[in-house]
């Protein structure tokens, strides 16, 4: 589970959605402060969407935590548009060796 949330990780601050597409299930749902997507294609665009409309976004992860089918990430997102970097807690839940559910949350 740590590798699948570190490859994860890795291809978002890739900003590619190629290298995304094999850690999420077809049935992945992420919901964030701003939007809610159901479904692999609806996820993959909205990253892309991200990855258009913010320039050289970028995540470093600051603590992860696992429990059963649970990863819980502490992270800073950062781009060259952002004042300062944000601060956010990303809720992965993971089955089969895939990511199930992408939840995030402004702390």
């Amino acid at each position: 589970m740590k590798q699948l949330a570190q490859r994860y990780f890795d291809a978002w601050n890739l900003n590619s959605i190629t290298e995304l597409k094999p850690c999420l299930s077809d049935t992945v749902t992420l919901e964030d402060w701003e939007i809610s997507k159901t479904g692999l294609q609806e996820v993959l665009d909205a990253n892309q969407k991200i990855f258009d409309d913010t320039p050289g976004i970028s995540v470093t992860v600051e603590n992860m935590d696992f429990h059963n089918n649970t990863v819980i990430a502490q992270i800073t997102v950062d781009a060259e548009t952002f004042e300062e970097p944000l601060a956010v807690l990303d809720v992965l839940t993971v089955d089969d060796n895939k990511i199930t559910s992408i939840k995030a949350f402004k702390r």
